[in-house]
């Protein structure tokens, strides 16, 4: 007699693409510095209070898991901090993307018309000479290479009206919080490689994977790539 077996399924999936052609030079135009915190001001809606408190989070996460310790720093007027060869910064993804979730899996009502928004800190090696410690680079460090960095942000997934193209107020947005599970890297192909653990409040913990490219589409334009996958649990594996 054999006993059947039933195929693990992830209880949660999203995945979301973009191919765009944005206005910009190079990637800091796509992946922008936001001063003034306007994607955690406007779009998480967080007060003063709360982006501090996630700002403490995440200059915690950090120091304890790659050994980048910004807590004892001062942030300037662009409420950037600096270490030695490392910067620390808020950013969002530009307001033109138009990135969107083009399969989604028990994640709730979205509908055919929907954004993905993204923004957060990330902290962006700018020197040589940096190691990797904490839990990710252990006591002896990994090294680190100037362009490469850590994040730690949130997507947030909105319905839109359909005919103005804006945010549908009567819906709650599906908001998943993300840390790298390991350092944002570019490949010799020019491909980003993005790697990360995930929160939601419901659906606990989970893991997104993805692949951003950005090319010169003419000398005023990029063309910003991506693809990337979400899914709940973080593993199918006991």
């Amino acid at each position: 007699m054999t006993q059947s077996s039933v195929t693990p399924q992830f209880k949660h999936a999203l995945a979301y693409a973009l191919d765009q052609i944005l206005p910009g030079t190079g990637p800091g135009d796509f992946s922008q510095l936001d001063a003034g915190e306007t994607f955690l001001r406007e779009v998480m809606c967080f007060t003063d209070a709360q982006i501090q408190t996630f700002r403490d989070t995440t200059e915690a996460f950090f120091r304890d898991t790659f050994g980048l310790d910004f807590t004892h720093e001062r942030a300037d007027e662009n409420n950037i901090k600096n270490i030695p060869g490392v910067s620390m910064m808020p950013f969002r993804f530009s307001k033109d993307a138009q990135m969107f979730a083009l399969f989604h899996s028990n994640v709730g009502e979205l509908s055919s018309h929907k954004r993905v928004r993204d923004g957060g800190f990330f902290a962006m090696i700018t020197g040589p000479g940096v190691s990797y410690r904490g839990t990710y680079g252990g006591a002896t460090g990994k090294p680190a290479s100037p362009g490469e960095f850590v994040v730690s942000g949130f997507y947030n997934v909105v319905n839109l009206h359909k005919h103005s193209g804006q945010p549908d107020e009567s819906s709650q947005p599906l908001i998943i919080a993300y840390q790298a599970l390991a350092p944002v890297r570019t490949t010799a192909d020019g491909d980003m490689v993005l790697h990360c653990g995930l929160q939601h409040q419901a659906w606990g913990a989970g893991v997104g994977r993805g692949v951003q490219v950005i090319v010169p589409a003419d000398p005023k334009h990029l063309r910003v790539m991506q693809r990337s996958v979400l899914t709940f649990p973080a593993s199918l594996v006991p």
